[in-house]
């Protein structure tokens, strides 16, 4: 999962983590590169190769994706303005997945190339770290009790709801424990789809050099979710639904104060949108 690892984490915490992020945006190339140099080690060509075409791809992402989401943050906020319905809140979800497609599209021929670069020590490294890497998530997540799941769940969804609209109210916390307690849980069949992609993978870097691989990588990391189990594509379609009637039940719940802060937050999100992209089109 190495690059779909990387641009996964590149745009989710664009768009969905805390307001430090904004200050410290052009630190997230040195971010990626540290994460994928948790799976294989570049050699010092491969290292270069790899810089640059992180850059070239931050450079396109900055000039052409970037105004994309300003666009879309700009929909969200005058859609807050009125009632939300649950399938308004599914449509914006969707088009996170569109947009992490395109992003996907983008980096795949640089993907390419840097998988064919691979020599055969470094593809049994690579393997070697993802299979590490599920068995360490597995481990975690599997000896998780219920309560502990549930405990995190919670945390984590307050604390970054409350970077958005400031303190919580009670209400508001009665709203998400409910949601945590009766959430779909789909940890068993996400890690199974995992091990099913790491399968394709290794098959497809055995077969690298072939003239078809372009097309390997594009059902690897552009459609992953062709290996989606039934179960677990319900799952996630669950997942889906019970998330959007939370938000939906949590907007009528908001206060004025809080409904002022979320604006300024996502005006926050639009300038500094717009700064990066402005910059990268030299004006």
């Amino acid at each position: 999962m190495i690059m779909n690892k990387y641009v996964w984490v590149l745009f989710f915490t664009l768009l969905l983590n805390g307001c430090s992020i904004k200050s410290s945006y052009r630190f997230v190339d040195w971010f990626i590169v540290w994460k994928v140099d948790g799976y294989v080690q570049w050699n010092r060509v491969q290292k270069k190769e790899f810089d640059q075409r992180i850059d070239n791809l931050l450079g396109w992402h900055d000039s052409n994706q970037l105004p994309v989401y300003n666009a879309f943050l700009q929909q969200i906020k005058s859609d807050v303005e009125q009632p939300l319905s649950e399938e308004q809140l599914i449509e914006k979800i969707d088009d996170i997945y569109a947009y992490w497609r395109q992003l996907m599209k983008k980096a795949a021929p640089d993907i390419t190339y840097m998988l064919t670069s691979l020599s055969d020590s470094q593809v049994e490294e690579l393997l070697l770290n993802i299979d590490k890497d599920i068995a360490e998530d597995e481990e975690r997540f599997l000896e998780r009790t219920d309560d502990e799941g549930h405990k995190r769940r919670t945390g984590r969804l307050e604390k970054l709801l409350a970077q958005y609209i400031g303190r919580l109210t009670e209400e508001q916390r009665a709203l998400i424990n409910q949601w945590s307690v009766e959430k779909t849980h789909t940890t068993t069949s996400r890690l199974a789809y995992r091990k099913e992609w790491r399968k394709h993978l290794s098959v497809a870097l055995n077969a690298r050099f072939v003239d078809d691989f372009s097309h390997q990588v594009d059902q690897l990391f552009v459609y992953p979710d062709q290996w989606w189990s039934d179960q677990l594509r319900q799952e996630l379609a669950d997942t889906k639904s019970e998330m959007a009637y939370l938000f939906v039940a949590l907007q009528k719940t908001l206060t004025l104060k809080q409904h002022n802060r979320l604006s300024r937050e996502l005006d926050g999100w639009m300038n500094m949108f717009d700064k990066y992209s402005l910059v990268d089109h030299g004006l």
